[in-house]
């Protein structure tokens, strides 16, 4: 998978992965101006830091330090509908329509004769998440299929399997990038608003050379934070 993939390469540059190991607080040091990184396991210090905690981040940045980051998060549908193919199509392609609401689909790669057909978007959640299926999303849904695809080839009667994951999103659905205000070796990422991940490489990179050198090639500046001032 591409999380895999990305600790492989990561391990491979001489990165070190601690799993199950939650980050507690994130403080800057008043003397040294190291960020301190706080676990249940024992602290972390580093001169630069890069905080990423998905839906978590308007929360945390409020609580660690006082920032206000302006997200919602939503709790979306994912259902995996039957489908039969044919073998042209079996790897594509991937589809997203305009409409409103905007639906997307995948072909069969994560379960086998079974397509990724969602909602791009779903309702305001609260913590802790709420794994339910939102059935009115999944009616949209199965009303989307049944006009989009002919009978034979995508079974819109109910899907096979359905999961459910967040999108954490801003007011203007673009992603926040920015440092934290009086600790510029702080960075802070979040609000990618359900299509974050598939830029995780170029956004990681951007991330990582602005935190340590201040400068990128990758420009952040439409990213930050004080946009929404």
């Amino acid at each position: 998978t591409s999380v895999a993939m990305f600790q492989s390469l990561a391990r491979s540059k001489g990165a070190k992965l601690v799993d199950k190991t939650p980050v507690t607080n994130v403080r800057r040091d008043p003397k040294s101006g190291d960020a301190i990184i706080e676990t249940p396991n024992g602290n972390y210090h580093a001169r630069k830091c890069v905080i990423t905690p998905g839906a978590w981040v308007s929360p945390r940045l409020k609580e660690w330090f006082g920032v206000d980051v302006p997200t919602q998060v939503e709790h979306i549908t994912v259902p995996y509908w039957h489908s039969s193919l044919p073998p042209n199509l079996q790897n594509g392609p991937i589809f997203i329509s305009f409409e409103e609401p905007n639906y997307y689909g995948f072909p069969p790669f994560e379960y086998e004769s079974m397509m990724k057909i969602c909602k791009h978007g779903g309702r305001p959640s609260e913590f802790p998440r709420d794994f339910t299926a939102n059935q009115k999303d999944i009616d949209g849904i199965r009303s989307f299929i049944e006009r989009t695809f002919k009978k034979e080839c995508v079974e819109s009667s109910q899907p096979v399997v359905i999961e459910t994951c967040t999108y954490t999103i801003s007011p203007d659905w673009d992603f926040i990038i920015d440092s934290v205000p009086n600790a510029p070796n702080i960075w802070f990422a979040g609000g990618f608003s359900g299509h974050g991940f598939k830029l995780a490489p170029i956004i990681g990179k951007g991330l990582a050379e602005h935190a340590l050198s201040g400068r990128s090639v990758v420009d952040l500046t439409p990213f930050r934070l004080s946009r929404f001032n």
